[in-house]
């Protein structure tokens, strides 16, 4: 496999974790947004301590993809 293929690899597989990033980060956010008058607050506030972790994971996941996409130009 070549570099070139193996970075695009990588990064459809990326795309894939960002996606999966982003759908959970909305069914929590819709979940919390329908529930809040009727669920403990411990729970809420776990709740967005999830949805900020995969804020940074997005962040994360960004920050490889360029990268990738540097190494991808690169070649």
């Amino acid at each position: 496999m070549s570099k070139e293929s193996r970075i695009k690899e990588e990064l459809a597989w990326l795309k894939m974790v960002f996606a999966i990033i982003v759908a959970i980060s909305i069914s929590i956010l819709a979940w919390m947004a329908q529930n809040y008058q009727t669920t403990h607050v411990v729970i809420l506030m776990a709740s967005l301590f999830v949805v900020a972790l995969f804020a940074w994971l997005f962040v994360k996941v960004v920050k490889i993809v360029y990268k990738k996409l540097d190494e991808l130009e690169e070649i």
